[in-house]
C-alpha cells in the first residue's frame, strides 16, 4: 500500500453505498431505494 498509516477502506468507514453502473447496451438502471432512473452509482447512506 502507498500509505501504511491509512485505515482500511470499507463502505462502513466512508458512509457510502454503490450500485452497479449499467453497460452501454443495457437500459438505464433504476435506483434501488426509489425505483427512479439512477443519477449516480455512489450515494450517501441514510
Amino acid at each position: 500500500p502507498w500509505r501504511t498509516d491509512a485505515p482500511p477502506a470499507h463502505w462502513e468507514f466512508t458512509r457510502k453505498t454503490r450500485q452497479r453502473e449499467n453497460e452501454e447496451y443495457e437500459p438505464r438502471q433504476l435506483d434501488y431505494s426509489t425505483g427512479l432512473p439512477m443519477t449516480d452509482a455512489v450515494r450517501g447512506k441514510g
